[in-house]
């Protein structure tokens, strides 16, 4: 029991730091593609093809 309570604590310590490090991605760069790559990819398909 004493080694097993340090290992599962261990356990959930990384999982919970796994799903804020998810949830800061998330965050970070789910804004970013619906707003800002629209207009730049538009401007760069625009030159390509002009």
């Amino acid at each position: 029991m004493p080694q097993l309570s340090p290992a599962s604590g261990l356990f959930i310590f990384c999982t919970v730091l796994l799903i804020l490090s998810i949830l800061i991605f998330a965050l970070n760069f789910c804004p970013l593609p619906v707003k800002q790559p629209q207009i730049p990819s538009q401007k760069l398909t625009h030159k390509i093809f002009n």
